[in-house]
């Protein structure tokens, strides 16, 4: 006499196995969410207190006098505005060392910064 198969029975079982899974990888996507968002907001609390650390510091507050009342400075500093690319001609073309200025300042001692800053007003102006 051959053997009897209850393919129900084992369709239940593997349901049973496989319901188990699903739900522990519901359970991981759930957790995985939940610190995705965590992070998210810890992001956005780093960004607000940096704005509010260098506001303080603009309306007159030093480091040292933050710090004497308790406050840490920023673990992350502020973005800064994105560098900007060489060109070639900016490249090939003489630098400021060789002008006979001292690197890093323009020719009437500007930072690159404000060497740019009026280079780009006189343009506009111009």
């Amino acid at each position: 006499m051959p053997k009897h198969v209850n393919i129900e029975a084992i369709e239940r079982a593997a349901r049973a196995k496989l319901d188990t899974r699903i739900e522990a990888v519901r359970t991981l996507a759930k957790a995985r969410q939940n610190k995705l968002d965590k992070q998210a907001e810890a992001a956005a609390a780093e960004r607000e207190d940096t704005t509010a650390w260098i506001a303080a510091i603009r309306q007159g507050w030093n480091e040292d006098e933050l710090k004497d009342l308790g406050f840490d400075p920023p673990t992350k500093k502020a973005p800064g505005r994105p560098r900007r690319r060489r060109t070639s001609a900016a490249i090939g073309g003489p630098s400021a060392t060789d002008a006979g200025h001292h690197e890093g300042t323009g020719a009437n001692g500007d930072t690159p910064d404000e060497a740019d800053a009026e280079s780009l007003a006189a343009q506009a102006a111009g």
